[in-house]
């Protein structure tokens, strides 16, 4: 697993601030290393210690020895000091999170996920809890590779959406043809409240070395309290292949998914995907990935029936440092050809971009802020306004997320996004936001 710096010294500093309060005795060897630790040089404090190595077993020099040797490099060295260490002092924690990351980095997972797991047990602060957690996920993650694993979580949420139709502002357009029209309030933007319900899981199971096959589902559900035919049900599953290569991962997916709106199906989508990621470094990721669906609409939308063909590359950067900032950047293209030759009005290329930005200022707390842009050309004239649409498609999101215990969170969510068009029928502006509650099985 990739730590960050920022990880390893939270992990550092927590235990060379409160490992040493039960002694007595004076050793000036360990309190030498004590005060390199803290500097942040790990590898001057255990070679301090090598010359000192007849003060092994001696419950303070073990300490600080056994920190200074796993944050060193020397893992296996600094696991026999800290096991000595804790044959005296079993209660002390800040000792133990240090033996559960040495046992993890010589391979040892069950003995490491079994001091993570205690450390969870005791109750330790959100901090703690959430870089437990996350050793926790990578044992899981290098599990997976020899044995099956499974994920689950349930969300539920609610909020505000001030546009829920995505209808137009003003019921006086203009429109190519008709000239001056007067719409029906069905078509004008009108605020409501929502309450959301999410499930899902995955599961993974190694075929072969690094080849491992996978399958999920998810359950999105969403009712508003006024706008009854835009209550949305979403029902998701999918199945596929994952392949690591040295710094090559390759994903093979096939999916499929449906639709309602008012308990009744709006639309069938089927698709194939596949997924190319490369580590640049230890902390930057390119990525691409191209996708071929097929809508299939019910009822009187069965004319917006389409083939779709994308194809996205991205680069990730991690930064390390206290906020672990981090920032994200994509492009992508997309053609949706309409089944029928006589409603190409419906076809469209589209093109889109998106940047965002990650910080987590807490190791319980982080923040995420996006911009994305999406050209939609359609490739036909609308068959009454005798005009080919062109739309601009902007949005901007913000979210903070909070870790209340190992599986539970609480995340806040807003959307803003405006859809200018050369028809003004589908020029619209849209806010949302929401308030969820996360729960993670793992």
């Amino acid at each position: 697993m990739k730590r960050d710096a920022g990880i390893h010294r939270f992990i550092m500093a927590i235990g060379v601030a409160f490992a040493c309060s039960p002694f007595l005795v004076e050793a000036s060897p360990a309190d030498d290393m004590k005060l390199l630790l803290e500097q942040g040089k790990p590898q001057e404090a255990y070679q301090q210690g090598l010359h000192f190595e007849s003060l092994l077993g001696n419950p303070r020099f073990d300490f600080f020895f056994g920190v200074a040797a796993i944050n060193s490099g020397q893992p296996s060295t600094g696991v026999l000091a800290l096991e000595r260490y804790l044959l005296n002092f079993p209660e002390n924690d800040n000792a133990r999170i240090e033996l559960a990351r040495g046992y993890f980095l010589i391979g040892d997972d069950a003995r490491s996920r079994e001091e993570f797991e205690a450390m969870l047990l005791s109750k330790p602060s959100a901090d703690v809890a959430k870089v437990v957690n996350e050793y926790l996920d990578a044992i899981k993650a290098r599990a997976s590779k020899y044995s099956t694993v499974a994920s689950f979580y349930l969300e539920l949420g609610g909020g505000h959406d001030s546009n829920p139709v995505s209808g137009v502002a003003d019921s006086v357009i203009n429109l190519p043809v008709f000239g001056t029209v007067t719409l029906a309030d069905s078509a004008l933007a009108k605020p409501d409240r929502f309450k959301s319900v999410s499930l899902g899981g995955q599961v993974s199971t190694p075929l072969y070395k690094n080849l491992s096959a996978f399958g999920g589902g998810a359950v999105d559900v969403k009712r508003f309290q006024d706008t009854d035919a835009f209550n949305e049900n979403d029902y998701a599953l999918s199945t596929g292949l994952n392949l690591t290569s040295d710094a090559n991962v390759y994903r093979f997916t096939l999916g499929g998914s449906s639709q309602l709106l008012n308990n009744s199906r709006y639309r069938n989508t089927s698709s194939v995907n596949g997924d190319w990621g490369y580590q640049l470094s230890a902390d930057s990721v390119f990525t691409s990935g191209l996708q071929a669906a097929r809508f299939d609409y019910a009822g009187a939308n069965v004319i917006r029936d389409a083939d779709y063909y994308s194809l996205t590359v991205g680069y990730r950067q991690q930064f390390a440092s206290w906020w672990r900032p981090g920032f994200d950047f994509s492009l992508s293209g997309a053609r949706e050809s309409n089944k029928y030759s006589d409603h190409q009005d419906l076809s469209r290329d589209l093109y889109g971009v998106r940047a965002a930005m990650s910080a987590s200022p807490f190791s319980a707390l982080s923040f995420n802020a996006g911009v994305a842009f999406l050209r939609s050309d359609y490739r036909a004239p609308d068959p009454l306004l005798l005009t080919t649409r062109s739309d601009d498609y902007l949005a901007y999101d913000i979210s903070a997320t909070y870790l209340l215990t190992p599986a539970w969170s609480v995340r806040t969510e807003y959307l803003d996004s405006r859809n200018r068009s050369n028809l003004a029928l589908y020029t619209y502006k849209r806010r949302t936001a929401q308030v969820k509650v996360r729960y993670d099985y793992k």
